[in-house]
């Protein structure tokens, strides 16, 4: 459920259509996504999933899967 969500938010905020997102892809190198679309992904996951991405987090989030990894852990108070 949460890795779809957050396939959506990728997709609206990148305009990507229907794409294969997997928890490999990447952010810059796979989807092209510079920082502010970065941000951007970050915000809405925020009001989606009512969590806080620190910039600490968001400076080790390279792939999909890290990012998923980090909403996992903000919701579980780990």
């Amino acid at each position: 459920m949460e890795f779809e969500k957050l396939c959506e938010i990728i997709e609206d905020v990148l305009h990507l259509g229907d794409h294969n997102i997997t928890e490999e892809t990447t952010f810059v190198e796979d989807l092209g996504a510079d920082s502010l679309d970065q941000f951007e992904i970050y915000v809405e996951i925020g009001k989606t999933f009512e969590v806080e991405i620190s910039d600490e987090d968001a400076a080790d989030i390279v792939t999909v899967g890290d990012l998923l990894d980090v909403i996992r852990h903000t919701k579980s108070g780990i």
